[in-house]
């Protein structure tokens, strides 16, 4: 499916290629002559871009002034956010999930227009090894959630900027050892869950673990391995 683009306030990009992405702002403004108007990019709220081939223009972002929800989905070449992302301002949800070429290394500068981001979800990025220095721009950041990052090993210092930041979950990150000490800083957050992290689980033992003082003060707070299904074997 080349392109879809629904009537109101969503455009879903799937199977997408690079071409039929730069033809979407000329299909859109040829279309406010026929009796069925496409909404203008400049007044979408949300975007789903899924399988697309290849990253899309590097300026394809600057015309979204007005979307609040972009998911990005099983994009397996995406290497890093386009420079137009960086003119989100209204953005307030983002996710990137099964994005295998993914690194957020190279998308440093892109963090710092999204001053109204308020959620943010991470899944399944392979060759994520930490968030960006320009993740600390995020300051109206209420909940990240970070979920099947194999090569993550730990969150940057720039956490303590997230003033706002309420919840914090993180799944199954096998290889995140430790917790940074910036989030002793953050006392709204409220909410921590660290399921499947097999180097956090000591680490945050209360009393007795290294990481215990960052997040000591935290009020709801669960760190578990989930139990396996032995079932299967008896």
């Amino acid at each position: 499916m080349p392109l879809c683009t629904n009537l109101v306030e969503e455009l879903v990009l799937v199977d997408s290629n690079v071409r039929s992405m730069r033809e979407t702002n000329t299909e859109t403004e040829t279309e406010t002559t026929s009796e069925t108007l496409l909404l203008p990019l400049s007044k979408l709220k949300s975007m789903i871009i899924e399988r697309i081939e290849e990253s899309p223009p590097q300026s394809w972002l600057n015309d979204f002034t007005s979307l609040k929800e972009l998911h990005i989905r099983d994009c397996i070449n995406l290497k890093s956010l386009p420079q137009g992302f960086k003119t989100l301002s209204s953005l307030q949800s983002l996710s990137i999930e099964r994005c295998n070429e993914f690194d957020l290394e190279n998308s440093e500068d892109q963090w710092k227009g999204l001053i109204n981001l308020d959620s943010l979800t991470l899944r399944s990025i392979p060759k994520l090894t930490t968030l960006t220095r320009g993740f600390g721009n995020l300051i109206c950041l209420k909940e990240l959630r970070i979920y099947d990052c194999p090569s993550l090993t730990h969150l940057p210092e720039t956490i303590d900027k997230l003033k706002s930041l309420r919840t914090l979950v993180i799944f199954e990150c096998k290889s995140m050892d430790s917790l940074p000490k910036g989030m002793i800083s953050l006392t709204s957050l409220h909410n921590l869950e660290i399921t499947d992290c097999p180097l956090l689980l000591l680490r945050c033992q209360p009393d007795t673990g290294d990481d215990w003082p960052q997040i000591a003060q935290i009020k709801n707070k669960l760190v578990r391995e989930t139990p396996q299904d032995l079932s299967g074997l008896l």
